[in-house]
């Protein structure tokens, strides 16, 4: 029986098709599955705003929880070491930190280092406000091994050079990590939160209202992030605010006591670095839930009481500037965190397994109908 050529061209066009069209369904797959489990990192960080980094998360996974206490000083100054705690949950391979201080030096500049085997890490650079309160969120990634973990917070402005004024007790506490990736040691959210930030263009009139506002403390503290790290300005003294890193993104921590009525976080992003978080989607949320974009730099600055936390990111000539509305004080912490996709890698990936399908199916057709053609001769 003679085989027609067409037949066989077809099926074989049929059997490509089929094969791109898995590829990119699994694509498309592990893309979205990819985007959800990131975009959760945002959720699960945010539930240590009322669970102080815990009970939200596997119990497999215990918490360490350290109270922090003063270090000698050298010179038997006056200093006030205040005195807190803090708790380091292992997040697939992430800790996430949560930490609490008071009595301390009122509006002094703060940094919470985490001590690796002994190395120290800075995680986050904090303001007390002026009663000597401050309240920290951050993260440290770790590759997979057995670690010994401690905390130090360094006091970077009352002494000639920067001084450890807390220290963790028990002094260190050891963590395995298993290598588990995050995406597997949080549950999936939804994508809601994911945006694609759009920048309005900085003028004078711009310029006027920030300035202004810093100057009337409806902006009480800016957050500045560049090249060799982030630094925290507070000018009203009702206000504490720390910003640590976590998974290439970042947490700015406010506290606010005795405040009413809405107020505005100015970050200053001044890096190239810290300008391409922007450039992509991203998720900003107020204690876990999306911020949405305001329409001008006005309607963020003169948010009201009952008005939902708002954001514009403002063009300047060195700076990307992101104002923030929270429409009511107490502890709040912003996540400004990327959203990781894979559908690209995950069709690369994928694109040599279907062009070795395309060549060993048209192998099979080419042998097939060169048999064929020999049995008809």
């Amino acid at each position: 029986m003679k085989s027609h050529p067409r037949a066989l061209l077809l099926s074989s066009a049929v059997v490509v098709v089929l094969l791109f069209c898995s590829s990119v369904v699994i694509a498309d797959s592990e893309s979205e599955t990819e985007t959800q489990t990131t975009t959760s990192v945002s959720s699960s960080v945010s539930s240590t705003v009322s669970s102080s980094v815990g009970s939200t998360a596997s119990s497999a996974v215990p918490n360490l929880r350290f109270s922090m206490v003063h270090s000698p000083l050298a010179g038997g100054t006056n200093y006030l070491h205040g005195g807190g705690s803090a708790t380091v949950q292992l997040r697939g391979t992430v800790l996430a930190i949560h930490l609490e201080a008071e009595g301390m030096k009122g509006g002094a500049h703060l940094t919470l280092l985490v001590l690796s085997n002994g190395t120290p890490v800075p995680v986050a650079n904090m303001t007390a406000d002026d009663e000597g309160e401050v309240e920290a969120e951050a993260g440290l990634s770790l590759a997979p091994g057995s670690y010994s973990i401690g905390l130090q917070v360094l006091d970077r402005s009352t002494f000639s050079s920067p001084t450890v004024v807390l220290v963790s007790n028990p002094q260190t506490q050891t963590v395995l990590v298993a290598g588990v990736p995050q995406s597997t040691a949080t549950s999936s959210t939804s994508t809601e939160t994911m945006q694609q930030v759009s920048t309005v263009h900085g003028g004078e009139t711009e310029d006027d209202g920030i300035t202004t506002a810093i100057k009337n403390k409806v902006i009480p503290a800016v957050v500045d992030l560049g090249q060799f790290g982030s630094s925290v300005q507070v000018n009203d003294g009702n206000f504490s605010v720390s910003v640590g890193q976590y998974e290439g993104g970042y947490l700015v921590s406010v506290f606010g006591a005795n405040v009413t009525g809405p107020r505005v976080l100015l970050i200053n992003l001044t890096s190239s670095q810290s300008r391409n978080l922007l450039s992509a989607p991203v998720s900003i949320t107020l204690d876990g839930s999306a911020v949405q974009q305001g329409s001008s730099v006005s309607e963020v600055l003169g948010a009201k009481a009952g008005d939902p936390a708002m954001f514009i990111l403002v063009s300047g000539p060195s700076a990307l500037s992101l104002l923030i509305s929270v429409p009511h004080f107490s502890y709040h912490v912003i996540e400004i965190l990327p959203i990781i996709t894979q559908a690209i890698s995950a069709l690369v990936v994928d694109l040599p397994v279907f062009l070795l399908g395309v060549a060993i199916v048209s192998a099979a057709v080419l042998v097939a109908y060169g048999r064929r053609t020999r049995v008809a001769l």
